[in-house]
């Protein structure tokens, strides 16, 4: 079972980083539209990642949150530095289980999400070394790409619908998923204009089709990635 993710709730206004080198930069009075009363930014097509949680049993928000409930974003946090990506964040969205970001456009999105996917893992497997028995982080991270625009110091779009159903949807995941401490869900579109032209890091065959419902019983279709199998030792680098 996935946390509540709830929409709407936990938006950080979105504020560009001092000298981002961005066209469809916000947060900057001057490139907001006021439409009557509600002030619009131009609407762009970004790219989004959704971080949240795997939750065993039970939702994320009855009584005291499970522990770890936050470690997630402070994965991603370190992910985003590591990446370099930590100055093109535009916007952030924080829930008790999940976090939402959109990216300055004009970036490599292949190597983007690669860079991403990898270094999320590595994070969250570091984590979870440090962990006590039973404290076992486990991490679903989404991906898209579309148009999402600010509106009232909220972005909305059809890219943050999505995340937040790539996030929160329920998905008939493979037993090997159990085993693994991140699972990746990529949209339509970002697998089939990334990921299918096997032109880049990410190969097709590392992903499947699967169906994700959403509470209101709608399905979206997206593909899941699964970490490969950590290589075996290498007995000749093992001490003595």
């Amino acid at each position: 079972m996935m946390g509540s993710f709830a929409s709407g709730s936990g938006i950080v206004s979105a504020v560009a980083p001092t000298g981002a080198r961005d066209s469809g930069q916000v947060g900057c009075a001057c490139e907001s539209q006021t439409v009557g009363v509600v002030r619009r930014s131009p609407v762009i097509r970004r790219l989004g990642v959704g971080v949240t949680r795997f939750i065993e049993s039970g939702p994320a928000n009855s009584g005291m949150p499970p522990a770890g409930a936050s470690v997630h974003a402070t994965i991603l946090d370190a992910a985003l530095r590591r990446a370099g990506l930590d100055a093109v964040v535009l916007n952030r969205q924080v829930e008790d289980d999940g976090t939402v970001i959109l990216l300055a456009s004009g970036l490599d999105e292949p190597q983007t999400i690669a860079d991403l996917l990898r270094l999320l893992r590595r994070y969250t497997t570091r984590t979870n070394r440090m962990r006590p028995a039973g404290g076992r982080i486990r991490l679903r991270v989404a991906f898209d790409e579309g148009l999402a625009s600010l509106v009232e110091e909220r972005f909305v779009g059809d890219v943050v619908d999505a995340l937040r159903r790539l996030c929160t949807g329920a998905a008939r995941l493979p037993v090997e998923a159990l085993d693994v401490d991140l699972v990746a869900l990529v949209s339509e579109r970002i697998y089939r204009g990334v990921i299918e032209t096997d032109r880049w890091e990410l190969r097709s065959s590392a992903f499947r089709e699967v169906r994700v419902t959403g509470a209101d019983g709608s399905a979206l279709a997206a593909w899941m990635w699964l970490p490969p199998p950590d290589p075996p030792p290498d007995p000749a680098r093992e001490p003595a």
